[in-house]
């Protein structure tokens, strides 16, 4: 069981090349996400009402896919229902309004340094795994289930929903050097941004952009984010 992930796990069965569509998969169940509460993110209770009406509608053997993921429970939750807990520890946001599940995907570990990225696609109304690197045959394929330009400390809280600690070489040893670049990271792509919002018409200023861009770079390739 890889301890950086929820213990099913992906392995390239070959040599899989940068850029190669891995799972294109569309969603088994879908639930329109709940009002946002300022502070507070969405109460998930709010969608067990749709959830139980999707899984319902389901055939038994995609039924049976649901129920065999992955179901982190807290202590808390022994009376929760287990369509809920399974949803929260397996689904992808769909667009703005919408949570899905893909049990194909959900199979797939997280890394704090994935090796492949993932995207929804709108227009297809499926999503796609990719090849952020290449790929080597036996390596496990990772993604990425939170944001990654934070401390380790910060990654490790956020994992805590999905009941397990992640132990990639960027959560470990290299943990402190790691979170320094991430933080300059997160920091140079926020002042890139205004930037691009905010584009300067001095010569000067605009070099200087030149410079923290190729800095940038840099750093994400020393750190290996390739997403």
């Amino acid at each position: 069981r890889p301890s950086a992930g929820k213990g099913f796990g992906v392995f390239a069965t070959k040599l899989i090349t940068r850029g190669t569509q891995i799972i294109v998969e569309e969603p088994l169940v879908s639930v329109a996400m709940p009002e946002m509460v300022a502070g507070q993110g969405f109460k998930i209770m709010d969608m067990l009402s749709d959830l139980e009406t999707e899984f319902q509608a389901l055939s038994p053997e995609q039924q049976a896919d649901f129920l065999q993921l992955h179901d982190f429970r807290f202590a808390s939750e022994d009376k929760q229902s287990h369509l809920l807990t399974i949803f929260r520890s397996n689904a992808f946001n769909t667009g703005d309004k919408h949570v899905g599940l893909f049990p194909k995907i959900a199979r797939i570990n997280h890394s704090c340094r994935p090796n492949s990225g993932n995207w929804w696609s709108k227009k297809h109304g499926h999503r796609v795994i990719y090849a952020a690197l290449d790929i080597q045959e036996g390596e496990e394929i990772t993604v990425s289930y939170i944001p990654l330009l934070k401390k380790s400390s910060e990654r490790q809280q956020r994992l805590g929903q999905y009941g397990f600690t992640c132990d990639c070489p960027a959560c470990q040893s290299e943990a402190g050097e790691s979170d320094k670049r991430r933080i300059k990271i997160a920091r140079l792509l926020e002042t890139l941004e205004q930037s691009v919002y905010h584009p300067s018409k001095k010569a000067a200023t605009n070099e200087k952009s030149i410079d923290k861009a190729l800095s940038l770079i840099e750093m994400i390739e020393e750190e290996g984010l390739a997403d």
